[in-house]
Parts: structure tokens; sequence; C-alpha cells
């Protein structure tokens, strides 16, 4: 315990160095902001006390959320507020720094106007700030002092989605943010992030995949640092008197448009013959009943598919099962849709992937498929902590792709190797070809006990993977 402190008090001697001896040439900042678009609240002036980074994402739905986001903020500007906030959009800085959204590659980019900062927020288009209270919250704390804030969550258990880690039942300590919540970095810690050697913290063994940032980023600073998450009560998830961020729950869910039918969707459902007696007697008695016209089951077989009497509508894909990556099997279903199918979206999903239909339609009304080339779902990222690699929608949680989106595919006649994982080739060509890729984090590679009580809160579930019995749907995903 004492070389801990030790070790914390140094950091903390070398972190008030380090900032009072980083000087900022004022013209190049402001040069610096206009470039990339900081909009700093209520002044015309280069500096700002409080960088507000927004994961914005690019298209026509979320430019009207982000447009909300920031009219709210920009309504509460007074003069008495202690401290100036500023602005900036993460889908603006992904065209310069690939992996923004996972912050790493954004911070360690060394931008002036993140390291001018004297309090860095993370925050969700969905996440709202009551800038009074955070005024008067922060201007109480010392941004030289290594620390941050948010509402804490902490596992039950090692779950896939955080790699098992810390891989023991009995050391589950770890509190990580809710993003959705906002998180608050002070300047040593955003200092610190951007001097990290990244190469002593990503497995060289593996190829990093970035699954739950707000988890990686608390382990990242809680192993190396030995500096925790600040829990406090005033991040809240609904909003409450004393709440000074929340999150717009009602937005996550989707769109209120009760025009919107199943008529422009098709369902694809990925499966082979050893699940005919298992996965699929389970969908049948799930979600199946509500969706059975729009639904096909594409197999490398169709030997005993007679036991479900008309109730499931195979198609058979003409060549053999693979025993991992069905890349082939979803160029095949991509292209069949192209050729026999009439609406405007394709639902990719696993044969233990488990729907709620109306939630799903929910979502797909917030978007006019005919406008841009889409994929959604839940997103993933493939070597995108380092500053390049790709996003790409994981297939266990369900790929909603747009006829637009399938045609770019076809038409560029991309290649398709057998064997190859479907969901990372997806993303792969799909940042190639100029797709636009949508984060929902409505959509689950896993089962609901993966995930924390209050994110499932924040973003209504839409879809689960992996699901067991008829009880488990029901209690988790219907109605």
């Amino acid at each position: 315990m004492i070389f801990k402190y030790l070790l914390l008090f140094v950091f903390y001697k070398y972190s008030v160095w380090a900032i009072d001896d980083f000087g900022f040439d004022v013209l190049n900042l402001r040069q610096e902001i206009e470039a990339v678009k900081v909009e700093i609240l209520g002044t015309n002036n280069a500096s700002f006390d409080v960088l507000i980074i927004v994961r914005s994402q690019v298209g026509e739905y979320h430019q009207k959320r982000l447009e909300q986001f920031e009219g709210n903020l920009r309504k509460q500007i007074h003069d008495e507020y202690t401290l100036i906030f500023a602005i900036v959009c993460l889908h603006e800085i992904e065209t310069v720094v690939q992996g923004s959204w996972t912050l790493i590659p954004l911070i360690q980019h060394e931008f002036r106007f993140v390291q001018s900062a004297k309090w860095v927020i993370i925050t969700e288009d969905s996440t709202e700030l009551n800038l009074s209270k955070l005024s008067s919250f922060l201007s109480t704390k010392d941004p030289v002092l290594p620390q941050y804030f948010g509402h804490c969550i902490i596992d039950k258990k090692p779950v896939i989605i955080h790699h098992f880690w810390p891989y023991t039942m009995d050391k589950i300590t770890l509190k990580y943010p809710l993003f959705a919540s906002g998180v608050i970095f002070s300047q040593t810690v955003v200092r610190y992030l951007s001097e990290l050697d990244m190469d002593d913290h990503i497995p060289s063994n593996i190829p990093y995949t970035t699954i739950d940032i707000q988890h990686e980023i608390a382990k990242l600073i809680s192993t190396t640092q030995l500096v925790n998450l600040t829990c406090e009560e005033s991040f809240c998830v609904e909003k409450d008197r004393h709440c000074m961020t929340w999150v717009n729950v009602q937005m996550n869910k989707g769109c209120e448009n009760k025009d919107y039918t199943y008529e422009g969707l098709s369902i694809a459902v990925k499966t082979y013959a050893e699940n005919y007696s298992t996965r699929l007697q389970l969908i049948i008695k799930t979600w199946l009943s509500d969706t059975r016209d729009i639904t096909k089951f594409f197999t490398h077989s169709l030997e005993n598919t007679s036991q479900f009497d008309g109730e499931i509508n195979f198609i058979d894909v003409g060549f053999n099962n693979t025993g991992g990556g069905h890349c082939q099997k979803m160029l095949f279903i991509m292209k069949y849709f192209l050729q026999n199918e009439k609406g405007h979206w394709l639902a990719i999903i696993d044969d233990d992937t488990f729907i709620n239909m109306e939630r799903l339609t929910r979502i797909l009304s917030c978007i006019n498929p005919e406008s841009e080339a889409i994929i959604l779902g839940e997103r993933y990222g493939f070597l995108q902590i380092e500053d390049g690699g790709y996003p790409y929608i994981t297939g266990g949680g369900g790929i909603l792709i747009n006829r637009k989106a399938i045609r770019k595919f076809i038409d560029e006649d991309v290649y398709c190797p057998v064997g190859a994982p479907d969901d990372m080739w997806l993303g792969m060509h799909s940042k190639v070809h100029g797709i636009i890729m949508l984060d929902f984090p409505n959509f689950h590679q896993s089962v609901e006990s993966t995930y924390h009580k209050d994110y499932i809160k924040s973003f209504m579930p839409v879809t689960y993977h992996r699901i067991g019995t008829v009880k488990e749907y029901e209690d988790t995903l219907k109605g």
C-alpha cells in the first residue's frame, strides 16, 4: 500500500511539472480548433476549461441526435459559469484519426485542443448534461490530480465482452464508467494516456479487438496508473433532481413510427443440420411466429427438414458447411436478397440470435434506407485502438444491412474467402467502399447477464445471442 501511494506521489509531482511546462501557441491552437470544428460555447476566445467529446456518428439520423445534443447545451450557456465549455464531435475527427471512437488514438494524436483542456468529458449523443451543476462540481476539483469521475459499474462475474478479465471471481473489483451517463477525466489522466506506450499493453500474440471501450479504458488506467474511477451519484441513468448528467433513455429506444411494418425487412438465419432439432425448435417457440413470412433459413443440407412441416422456409446454399467463418454463406445471402426480395433491409443473424421484432422496427423506422449505404448493429473494432484496422458489426448480435450497401458489395465483386469471419470481412470491405457503419448498443453479442443492468436500462435491448431456453427469452427480451 505504501508503494502504491509513493507511485501516485511521484506521478502527481511529474504531472504538475509537465502541465506547468506544457505551453500552447494560441495562434496554432485557434487554427486547430477551427480545422477540427471545436465549438467553444459562449465566447470567441481560443481557450476553454472543459472539452466535451461527443461519441457522435455519421448519417442523417445521428446528425439529428447530435443537433439536439448541441442545442441543449447552447441554451444553457450563461455568463456566471466559472468554467468555459467546448464541444467536439468524434465523427468529425474519425476522418483524421482512425478509430477515434475508441478514444485512445484521439488522445494519443497529441491534439492541442485535447491536451490544453483542464477537464475532458466523454459522452454519447444521448447523454444530457446540466452545465451549471457540472461547472459547480468541477470548480471544487483539481485537474492536476490524477482522477476521473462517472457512474460506476462493476461486473458480477467475468464476462466474454470483457475478455473474461480478471479471469477469477475473487478479483472483480474494477469500477468502470457508463459512457452514456458521461465520464470526466482530469488533464493529468488525459496526458498520462497520451504518453502511454500501447505496445506494452496490447497482447503481442493476438490481434487486439475492441469490444467494450468503457471497460477497457478503465482497466488500462487502473492497471498502469493505479487510479480508479471515482463514483458520483450525480452521474445518473435516469434524470432526477440531483443529477448533473443522465441518459435520454427514450431517445435510445428508437423512433415512434406507427406506420412502419415488417414489409421492408427480410430476415436471413444462418444454420446447418446439427442445429435443426435444438436451436431451430427454440426459434419456432419464440420470435418466429410473427415473422415467418419474411424469414428464411440458409443451410448446406435439406435433409431432415421435413420434420418442420413447412413451418420453416429453407434455402440450400449449394456448398458444404464450414467449421468457422461463414463469409461465403453471407455473400450467398446478400446475392439472394438482391435477386429475390423487394424490401430495403436485410437482417443476417445466427440460429441462436433472438429478436424483439417490435423494438427492431422502432430502430429501423428512424433511418431512411434509401438515402445512404448502411450497416448497423453492435460495433467492435479490429486494431482500431492503434489508429488503424477497421470497425465491424459483430454477427452474434445481428447485422442489419440495407439494399444500397448490398448493391455496393455485389457491384464491386468483392472476393470472400470460404473460411473468413463473415462479420469482420463485412467490416473491412465496408471501410474500403465507404459504407456507413452505425453502432446501436441495443444489439448484443451475448446474453443479458453479460451486460450490466444500467447499460441495459440505457439502451433498450433488441437482440441477444446464445439464449438457451424459452423462459430466458421471455424474461429478458419479450415484451
